[in-house]
């Protein structure tokens, strides 16, 4: 199969994929760069998320449930290591 080239990454976004209760969350995916690599969230960096997880019940978690788990769960791992974190834990620190 022929490989699709990289993207660059985008600087600051809105994750706005699913309507729901909760508002968007604003996201500077520049500044997240610095925590890894590409592959540190994404486990294919040629493509963005919602081209593998879509908001309709498939074969892949929802967007919601991978943001939730991926984001929140390294979030909560950088506050575990380094209690001085300013990085967000609870709902209002994303969904603003």
């Amino acid at each position: 199969p022929v490989e699709k080239p990289k993207k660059s990454a985008p600087g600051k976004v809105v994750l706005n994929y699913y309507k729901g209760g909760k508002a968007a969350v604003p996201f500077d995916h520049k500044a997240h760069t610095k925590a890894g690599s590409c592959k540190t969230c994404h486990h294919d960096e040629r493509i963005g998320c919602s081209e593998c997880h879509g908001t309709a019940a498939g074969d892949a978690p929802s967007l919601k449930t991978v943001f939730h788990d991926s984001c929140k769960g390294c979030h909560k791992g950088v506050v575990k290591d380094n209690p001085e974190s300013t990085a967000p834990t609870k709902c209002d620190g994303c969904h603003k």
